[in-house]
């Protein structure tokens, strides 16, 4: 089989698939088109006997995969917002396919391999957290920066996050802060590291020869690991308020910013990404999926996400104005409401 689209490119090398990410002017963010037609391929080798493990590669040397198109979902959002005829089945319509592409990747019988070359972020980690083996290289960057544009940490991110060493992931979630290869790796994001000039995309037909004899260690141990201490003490508290005053009260400048970072995110966003993230210890991958999506229903229906995706990328004016705009006014009961149930779920993600 060979599929040789804009958007996505798969074909069949030797015994093993090989998908490319094909939009590397837009960093490879996932369309709507690139989802479906990534499950095509999957569905198809699935059953073909001479397909054995499957490869997944982004265009280009700057990104596997930025993440999904928000601007195509502030479009469709705003429509929705304006009253303009948009279903609220159509407003999440993306966000059902490309979970439902996550879990169907996580499920898959056949192994797959995300070569995680530059930056993978958001919905870029929801294709590759899912593979079998996620191999970075010196030039991966990953983030779940979705605090940042006022909407969660989704594509059952928080299932490995809440499962990183320590306090590691609720720092990355509350954050959006980036990392390097070193601590994907101690996070347990990425399982192999692979300079990029020793990878050879013909190593899906052998995938665990060719780790055994290129993989790697880091040179040098990562931020996080390096502020573990302080780290498991600020964000095992109980509320995100309480982390950022014991950040506040640590001495050193590191755990000073990270407080920082943390007052300039969404706050909705952030104490949603605290209480996702820890819910998310005692869930199964499909269980999270499907909060993603009854989450998803409540911030297309919101207002923060429309002002964080337009201060970041439609004026670019990088100053959102939040609502509220202090974590100290969102009570629990505000909280709460997000985590209710909708009464609408996804083929897929019912409960």
């Amino acid at each position: 089989m060979v599929m040789d689209d804009f958007e996505i490119k798969s074909a069949v090398l030797g015994n093993a698939g090989h998908i490319l990410l094909n939009r590397p002017q837009a960093l490879n963010a996932l369309t709507m088109e690139m989802i479906r037609m990534l499950i095509i391929a999957l569905e198809n080798w699935a059953t073909d006997d001479t397909v054995s493990s499957v490869l997944i590669e982004g265009a280009g040397d700057r990104a596997f995969c930025a993440g999904g198109d928000i601007k195509a979902s502030y479009s469709t959002g705003m429509r929705y917002r304006r009253g303009r005829a948009v279903s609220e089945r159509v407003l999440t319509l993306f966000y059902a396919e490309e979970y439902s592409m996550n879990r169907m990747m996580y499920h898959y019988k056949k192994p797959l391999i995300s070569y995680m070359n530059g930056i993978t972020m958001g919905g870029g980690f929801g294709v590759a957290g899912p593979c079998r083996y996620r191999i970075a290289t010196e030039k991966t960057v990953f983030a779940m920066p979705e605090t940042n544009i006022g909407f969660f940490p989704d594509v059952g991110g928080v299932w490995f996050l809440s499962r990183a060493p320590g306090q590691t992931g609720t720092y990355l979630v509350m954050t959006g802060n980036s990392i390097g290869p070193a601590d994907m790796l101690y996070c347990g994001l990425a399982t192999h590291y692979i300079p990029s000039g020793k990878w050879d995309r013909g190593a899906a037909a052998d995938i665990e020869s060719f780790l055994s004899e290129n993989a790697a260690a880091p040179e040098r141990a990562g931020e996080l690991e390096q502020n573990r201490d302080v780290i498991d003490r600020c964000f095992a508290h109980g509320t995100a308020e309480e982390i950022v005053n014991a950040l506040e009260a640590e001495k050193g400048e590191w755990p000073r910013m990270a407080a920082q970072v943390i007052r300039k995110r969404c706050p909705v966003s952030v104490k949603v990404a605290l209480e996702h993230v820890r819910r998310a210890k005692d869930d199964s991958f499909d269980d999270v999926l499907r909060r993603d999506f009854l989450l998803a229903q409540r911030f297309m229906k919101g207002r923060d996400f429309y002002e964080g995706v337009r201060a970041a990328v439609i004026d670019k004016d990088r100053n959102p104005q939040w609502n509220p705009q202090r974590l100290e006014d969102i009570t629990n009961e505000d909280l709460m409401r997000y985590f209710k149930p909708t009464g609408y779920m996804a083929e897929g993600l019912a409960a």
